[in-house]
């Protein structure tokens, strides 16, 4: 049996010698796919190590502060970052199915770390999850842990308190000279904040496009924050804010969504299948989902999956009803094309197009970025047949809704 010494050294050496210019595309390929095996089959075995070392206290004898700052300061990393690769070995002790797969290379460290937290919890879930993350990008597969861990928490009010008294807002520069602001609390706190910075963005968004400029909806989100806290400082209105123009009738309406099932408003905590969470945030105890209903805050729009019935309701006009529209940004609180993150400035589009159907249903309707609604309206891109979360194809993909439908009536593929 060869020793862990000299695997490593024939994986650097080869890495020291390997020359990409003198490969192909193909060849490159396949070791770059080798290479994101052994990277995550060696992070699964340093998790397993580290929590390993970490009992043995040998972090006090070299006077660190924990062991998270003794893997941090060893391994040149963050020491959130060691913190959680500590917390990830010490759940795969527990989850040998999961700790397996890691070990193979089959799950990255982020995915290895979002399920083996729902495993803590609830191991009878793992391998489903296992199998969500090989199809869905790591942002989804975080949200759908988050929900997961949420329905099993019989106890999220003291959750809840637990992470607001660990909040932290904590800032650094990086080595190429970026500042950096980081802000931890629980969910309802940061959509809090993203929403009381939504006029300054509008408005803002707004003074762009009368210029004829471009900004990114995370950079406007920056601006905003700016422009807003300046206001706050400086206590005159001269901010972003009231100066806000008519926004673009594309443009989100400010507010906060929150979506709780009635009976997990009546029984205090949701079970498997419910949720109560604040869209595009994640899971939240209904504690604060009653305290932010009792607020009355004109901004926040509460979805009771028990009361009114949305799915069925169509209209004749072109622009969906606000009732359409508050159920529509909880179905998808990001652009629906699978992999993307966006949630500002979300458009809404007809599956279907409006001047054909004459008709607006929320079945038939998904919101999208505006990359992708472009390539949508200029490419004949289109997202897959479903709903909520789905790959977003090109015409020539087979999964494109023209070849479905060619299929459905037994007319030839398209060319």
């Amino acid at each position: 049996m060869r020793s862990i010494t000299g695997i490593a050294d024939e994986v650097t050496d080869y890495a020291a010698t390997f020359d990409a210019d003198a490969v192909t595309v193909t060849q490159a390929r396949l070791v770059q796919e080798q290479a994101v095996r052994m990277e995550r089959a060696a992070a699964a075995l340093k998790a397993k190590c580290a929590a390993r070392t970490a009992q043995s206290g040998s972090w006090r004898e070299a006077g660190d502060r924990s062991p998270a700052h003794e893997l941090a300061r060893t391994t040149g990393v963050t020491v959130g970052q060691a913190r959680e690769t500590l917390q990830t070995g010490q759940q795969l002790a527990q989850l040998p199915e999961l700790a397996q797969a890691a070990s193979r290379g089959e799950l990255s460290p982020q995915q290895t770390a979002a399920v083996a937290q729902v495993g803590a919890v609830a191991p009878d879930l793992v391998g489903q999850l296992m199998e969500r993350a090989k199809e869905t990008t790591v942002p989804q597969l975080r949200e759908d842990c988050a929900r997961a861990l949420a329905s099993r928490d019989r106890d999220a009010e003291t959750r809840r308190q637990r992470i607001h008294a660990d909040r932290s807002l904590r800032h650094w520069t990086t080595p190429a000279g970026v500042g950096v602001l980081h802000v931890e609390d629980t969910p309802e706190v940061i959509a809090g904040i993203v929403t009381d910075i939504a006029p300054a963005r509008e408005a803002l968004f707004t003074q762009a496009r009368e210029r004829g400029e471009h900004v990114r909806p995370d950079a406007l989100d920056v601006d905003a924050l700016t422009a807003t806290v300046r206001a706050g400082r400086d206590g005159n209105g001269g901010d972003a804010a009231n100066s806000a123009r008519p926004p673009h009738r594309c443009a989100p309406r400010v507010k906060m969504l929150v979506r709780v099932d009635f009976d997990t408003l009546l029984r205090g905590y949701p079970i498997d299948g419910e949720v109560c969470e604040i869209a595009g945030y994640g899971p939240i105890s209904v504690t604060a989902a009653r305290d932010l209903m009792a607020t009355g805050d004109p901004f926040l729009a509460a979805i009771v999956t028990r009361g009114r019935q949305v799915c069925g309701v169509a209209h004749l006009g072109r622009k969906a009803l606000s009732y359409q529209a508050s159920a529509l940004e909880w179905l998808n609180p990001c652009c629906a094309a699978d992999g993307c993150t966006q949630t500002a400035r979300l458009e809404i589009d007809h599956r279907d197009p409006w001047s054909r159907t004459k008709v607006t249903m929320l079945d038939l309707l998904d919101r999208l970025c505006d990359h992708h609604h472009d390539l949508k309206t200029h490419s004949n891109w289109a997202l897959t047949a479903g709903t909520g979360k789905r790959p977003f194809v090109p015409p020539t993909d087979p999964r494109h809704p023209q070849h479905t439908r060619q299929c459905s009536r037994g007319d030839p593929p398209a060319a």
